[in-house]
């Protein structure tokens, strides 16, 4: 019950086909925002919901913690650091999502898609 504000949020930019901006902040920015960021992301493929960008944020700049590299790759993520630096930019990829993973049940879906959003 928590969440049904944030659920009728996205079911509404959905519903009139505008952008859904999803941004998940914790304090350093290391492990909780950016698992959030990244399964939301993948989740919102996965369902087919269209024009959801998901993004991480922190009071503090730091890079993400290597345990949470790690259970993404364990996970089925393909992540590469793309820019080297202090706090580097990494590109993170779901292949296992596609390949293995059956479609949830059309009776549970997390969102009320309309077929016309994906025309």
């Amino acid at each position: 019950a928590i969440l049904q504000p944030l659920v009728n949020y996205i079911q509404n930019k959905v519903t009139s086909k505008q952008h859904i901006r999803l941004n998940f902040i914790c304090t350093h920015n290391s492990r909780r925002s950016h698992l959030a960021q990244i399964w939301a992301q993948t989740v919102a493929t996965y369902y087919n919901i269209p024009n959801v960008f998901c993004y991480s944020g922190g009071t503090q700049a730091t890079a993400m913690f290597g345990t949470v590299a790690h259970t993404l790759t364990n996970s089925g993520f393909n992540i590469n650091i793309i820019a080297e630096m202090r706090n580097p930019i990494y590109s993170i990829k779901y292949l296992r999502l596609y390949l293995l993973a059956p479609k949830p049940m059309a009776h549970a879906p997390l969102l009320q898609v309309p077929k016309a959003a994906f025309q």
